[in-house]
C-alpha cells in the first residue's frame, strides 16, 4: 500500500507513504514481541517438564523395564511420551518460523522506509534505515545457515 501511495499525484504522498510504514512497523515490531515472548514461555515450559524425567532416570536408572523399583513402563507410555516431544518440536519450529517470515516484513519495511527518507532527502534517517534493513537481512541469512 505505501508503494502504491507514493505513485499516486497527492503532494503528500511520500509522507503518507511513511506514515503508513511508520504505523506496519510498530504493528510487526509487537508482532515478533509476542512471538518472541511465547517462544521464551514455551521454552521453560519444555525445559520445566523435562527437568523431573532426567532427575528420576538419574536416580532410578533407565526407566523402560525397572522391575527393581515396582514400575515397568508400558509401550503406550513411552509412544505418548515420543508423541508429546514431536508435537513440542513441531509447535517450536512453526513458532521460530513464524518469527522468521515477521522479521522479513520487518526488513521490507525498513527498505521502504529507507527509499521514502531518500526521496525527501532526509539523508541520516534513510542511512539509518537501510542500515537496520541491512542488519535484519544479515540475521536471516545467519539464521538460515544453520
Amino acid at each position: 500500500m505505501a508503494q502504491y501511495q507514493q505513485q499516486t499525484q497527492d503532494p503528500n504522498r511520500h509522507h503518507i507513504a511513511l506514515q503508513m510504514l511508520q504505523n506496519a512497523e510498530g504493528d510487526i515490531s509487537q508482532l515478533i514481541e509476542e512471538l518472541e515472548n511465547a517462544i521464551r514461555r514455551y521454552s521453560r515450559k519444555g525445559k520445566a517438564s523435562k527437568t523431573p524425567v532426567d532427575s528420576e532416570a538419574l536416580n532410578n536408572g533407565p526407566t523402560s523395564n525397572n522391575k527393581e523399583n515396582g514400575h515397568e513402563t508400558s509401550p503406550h507410555e513411552e509412544k505418548t511420551t515420543t508423541s508429546l516431544e514431536e508435537e513440542k518440536a513441531v509447535r517450536r519450529r512453526t513458532l521460530n518460523q513464524r518469527l522468521r517470515e515477521t522479521r522479513l516484513v520487518l526488513h521490507r519495511i525498513k527498505f521502504l522506509q529507507g527509499d521514502v527518507y531518500h526521496v525527501l532527502d532526509n539523508q541520516y534517517s534513510s542511512e539509518e534505515s537501510y542500515g537496520i534493513a541491512n542488519e535484519i537481512r544479515r540475521e536471516l541469512l545467519k539464521g538460515s545457515l544453520l
